[in-house]
């Protein structure tokens, strides 16, 4: 041993020793006690029903010396009977990777002596082995490469295998351990022991996607039903570990579980709203030209706020409530009441003063209704209502929101009211489809109108008089009778819009001609 220095003033230093002395290496001769071990968990305690929610397995499992191959089974049987197992409520989407590692006695570890030879999965009644990618599942510095199912098979897997064996090839790198030199290691296993055994855990971890509805009966996966767990709502998922001695005999086999809830959230659902311009909107003067009065545009976007899917999404423009006062505005919480007419036509909703309605002073001129998700909805089934007012009188017409999309500005110029309801094509057999990141749209373009003939609340034009008021209230809904039978959720906002008249500016000026006066001398007499 050598030991070197330097001193504060420079000089160096240098001190050498030797001993020797008699030192014993102890390889490790299995695990715990004889025989095959496995546990597992889940890392979520639940997920969230209809929210496509994926959760996490994780295998801790270990053998003592003596077994190859050893097999990782799950679920721990029943792979033919879907209705039984974590298959009828779960889809499975991937088996983990295992990075290699030259720490003693971690998974990466024990991968540099041991194989991983197969990866199977069972479907249509059968056990099928995944081709290897690139020939190996093991990776060039001996990790394990991991196993991403496709959709298909996801759709149809009810039973996943992992197999590990020693190899020849593993058995000459746990000779080449027990040699000085690059590759000893002390803690390898002994050649032709079988699986890699220790007092520390492997891992393996399984990656699960909750489904829609469950492959046993075709019913919603929800918090009321029952899997195959006594309790409602709770899933049970089963595993084995499987080692085949190599002396012969029997078969070894160990199994746990653990179970997980499912949980059926509450509906949310969140809305804003602009105008554009949101000021200095001038009313023109009496005898301006139609194609010169002044434009609007009202974005209304709403979206799904809960964590589970939502089957119908409703933007109601103008709201009949207010954030404290929801009533108003919520129709019946079923499938039917989310299709509805949500406007009563003995109801005016222009001179109802607690009722911010653009539409008093507006002219919708194009409507733009739109989903940035566009695959969750059916544009051609979802409905909308277009409230039309005509010399007093009210009425309803009921369009899809393509048609809606289609009309032109003389369709339009009636139109006072609009409510949009989102949804796919077929919800009570897809269930929810409508998530969080899928901002639903409606774009008014219109412009500022004067029509005494339609008897609507507007400012007078010829007045130049400021008008400044809400416009409007929107109100938004969204529903999942799949979780929530009964159940609605609803947000308001609104955005304001100024209007004003040209303000007409006067400098007075004053002049006096002539400038000089003269004065005229005083005559005496």
């Amino acid at each position: 041993m050598t030991a070197e220095g330097v001193t504060a003033g420079g000089k160096p230093l240098v001190d050498e020793d030797a001993d020797t002395g008699v030192g014993t290496i102890e390889t490790t001769s299995g695990g715990p006690g004889p025989g095959v071990d496995i546990d597992k968990h889940w890392v979520e305690d639940a997920v969230n029903a209809q929210s496509g929610a994926r959760a996490t397995t994780v295998l801790d499992w270990n053998v003592s010396a003596g077994f190859a191959p050893v097999t990782i089974s799950d679920p721990a049987g029943g792979f033919a009977s879907p209705e039984n197992t974590v298959f009828d409520a779960f889809d499975l989407v991937d088996v983990k990777q295992i990075s290699a590692s030259s720490e003693p006695f971690t998974s990466g570890w024990y991968l540099k002596y041991d194989t991983i030879t197969d990866v199977q999965l069972f479907a249509g009644g059968s056990w099928t082995s995944v081709p290897a990618p690139g020939g190996s599942w093991m990776t060039a510095d001996r990790g394990f490469k991991g196993y991403v199912l496709t959709s298909d098979q996801s759709a149809d897997t009810t039973g996943v295998r992992i197999v590990l064996d020693e190899t020849a090839a593993d058995t000459a790198a746990r000779q080449a351990a027990q040699q000085v030199g690059s590759a000893f290691d002390p803690f390898a296993p002994e050649p032709e022991s079988g699986v890699g055994s220790g007092s520390a855990d492997r891992v393996f971890r399984l990656t699960w996607q909750l489904r829609d509805k469950t492959r046993s009966d075709g019913g919603f996966v929800v918090e009321d039903k029952t899997f195959n767990h006594a309790d409602a709502g709770v899933v049970d998922n089963t595993t084995a570990v499987t080692g085949t001695p190599i002396a012969g005999g029997a078969n070894v086999e160990d199994t746990d579980n653990d179970t997980i809830q499912i949980i059926d959230p509450d509906p949310g659902v969140a809305v804003t709203k602009s105008v554009d311009p949101d000021e200095n909107i001038f009313t023109p003067p009496v005898g301006t030209d139609a194609d010169d009065f002044p434009t609007a545009t009202w974005t209304m976007v709403g979206h799904n706020a809960s964590v589970a899917r939502a089957s119908y999404v409703r933007l109601t423009d103008p709201a009949t409530c207010t954030d404290t006062a929801l009533g108003g505005c919520e129709s019946a919480a079923t499938p039917a009441g989310a299709l509805a007419d949500p406007f009563d036509v003995d109801v005016d909703y222009l001179t109802d003063t607690d009722v911010a309605n653009p539409f008093e002073r507006f002219d919708a001129t194009k409507i733009t209704i739109a989903a940035s998700q566009a695959d969750q909805v059916d544009l051609d089934e979802s409905t909308v209502w277009l409230l039309r007012y005509d010399a007093g009188t009210y009425t309803t017409e009921r369009v899809t929101i393509t048609e809606a999309n289609a009309l032109e500005a003389s369709d339009l110029a009636d139109v006072v009211g609009i409510s949009v309801t989102f949804h796919d094509t077929d919800p009570a057999e897809s269930g929810g489809t409508i998530t969080q990141d899928n901002n639903l749209s409606i774009e008014i373009e219109s412009k500022l109108a004067r029509d005494p003939a339609q008897q609507r609340r507007r400012p007078d034009p010829a007045r130049g008089t400021d008008a400044r008021r809400p416009q409007p209230g929107l109100r938004r809904r969204a529903d999942h009778p799949v979780l929530s039978a009964g159940v609605t959720a609803s947000d308001v906002d609104d955005a304001i819009a100024t209007l004003t008249g040209g303000v007409v500016n006067v400098t007075p000026t004053k002049q006096v001609s002539p400038a000089l006066i003269t004065e005229p001398a005083p005559t005496c007499r």
